[in-house]
């Protein structure tokens, strides 16, 4: 079973194997044991059905 605060949040930048940007989390459905994501994509992006894509995760800098 997920943690629902461990899933991406919305509107995360969406990126292939290679850190190639794919497109952005608008929408999260399902089991909560196996969401499913809706992805927008970017521009020209191409997937290949099965392919594994990833949450690039955003570095929040801090201003001291």
């Amino acid at each position: 079973m997920c943690d629902a605060g461990q899933l991406p949040p919305l509107f995360s930048d969406v990126v292939d194997s290679r850190m190639k940007p794919v497109g952005r989390i608008v929408d999260l459905f399902g089991n909560i044991a196996a969401p499913y994501a809706t992805i927008v994509c970017q521009n020209d992006c191409r997937v290949l059905e099965g392919e594994k894509l990833f949450v690039k995760e955003k570095v929040n800098k801090c201003r001291k």
